[in-house]
């Protein structure tokens, strides 16, 4: 095998103040005795921070530091060139960088689709079908089609969230509200930008979040042994987003019954609820806590997520069609 994962954001972490080039101009913060305790330096793609207090320094990454290459993504082939541009900016071996500890990140992929707003849309009715992971209330809306959505799962506090992020990738780029994305394209030639642009069509990206150490080590599969390097991370054979999706969806799927059968009265109660309220969960909760109220209303919808598990509708069929088409994506590039 070999490495299969790519990322858009990253921040490393070096247990040593480096230098700065001459040549880039620093923001410096002063204590109140007037001792120099941080430098840190910003351009489109890139933020490193020199801690002196500390002597540690954070260099934070977003592919856009590869210009024209940004849809490349950070990998282990694009990491020469990222070396070159941080190697421009600070005094660091390139030795240094593979070794800098990998703080937190976004493990990226797209795929490409004809109708990116159809995808999500069928994603996002799957994942309302599932307990696990908390969803919006609506799919996100460009033009009036769907561009986006998230899922999140707090396991036990804020450093264990597990986070998957679904969007069309065009939408997301060319929104006027997101400096940072209208900073990189008037960075880019009109000649780049254009193909830049025109490589978007199609492209629906999904993201996993790193917050922590931990959920480093939780999605690459890394041995307490293993300190979380960036050359660890980007070495890793561990495909992390194909893994997260086929965990979020692997329960959505509809058994190819012609038509459900409910084996007892709650069964058919639950599937009646569900119905009523168009077997939309978030919807049925609501119905179940205005009729029931709170009490055990978390254990009332896991077995009402089970029912409608089961229950085969006709859109499913067409949304479990458009998953594995996007899985087939996802493991085979």
């Amino acid at each position: 095998m070999k490495p299969v994962n790519s990322y858009d954001k990253i921040t490393l972490g070096l247990n040593k103040a480096l230098d700065f080039n001459h040549q880039y101009d620093c923001k410096k913060t002063y204590s109140n005795t007037g001792e120099l305790l941080q430098l840190s330096h910003q351009q489109v793609g890139m933020s490193i921070t020199i801690d002196y207090q500390r002597s540690f320094t954070r260099i934070t990454l977003s592919s856009k530091f590869l210009k024209a290459k940004a849809l490349g993504l950070i990998t282990l082939d694009t990491f020469s060139d990222m070396y070159r541009e941080v190697s421009k900016v600070v005094s660091i071996s390139s030795a240094e960088l593979e070794e800098s500890i990998f703080q937190k990140g976004e493990v990226t992929q797209d795929v490409t689709v004809d109708s990116p707003s159809d995808a999500i849309g069928y994603l996002y009715t799957l994942a309302k079908k599932q307990m696990a992971y908390k969803i919006p209330k609506r799919c996100y809306k460009h033009g009036g089609k769907e561009c986006s959505f998230y899922m999140k799962k707090n396991n036990l506090s804020r450093k264990y969230i597990d986070y998957l992020s679904i969007y069309d990738k065009e939408v997301e780029q060319l929104n006027p509200e997101i400096k940072a994305n209208q900073a990189y394209l008037n960075s880019l030639s009109s000649e780049d930008r254009h193909r830049f642009q025109q490589a978007l069509k199609g492209k629906v990206r999904f993201e996993v979040k790193f917050n922590s150490a931990h959920m480093v080590r939780h999605h690459l599969k890394l041995t307490k042994d293993v300190r979380p390097t960036f050359k660890a991370v980007l070495d890793s054979e561990v495909p992390v987003v194909a893994n997260m999706v086929q965990k979020v969806f692997k329960d959505t799927e509809p058994n190819h019954q012609e038509q459900y059968k409910p084996k007892n009265m709650n069964q058919l109660s639950y599937y009646l609820a569900l119905k009523e309220n168009k077997f939309d969960l978030n919807q049925t909760r609501e119905y179940l806590r205005t009729q029931f109220g709170d009490v055990k209303l978390s254990r009332i919808m896991k077995k009402v997520a089970e029912v409608l598990v089961s229950a085969t509708l006709i859109p499913n069929e067409t949304c479990s069609t458009a998953y594995q088409t996007i899985l087939k994506l996802l493991t085979h590039q």
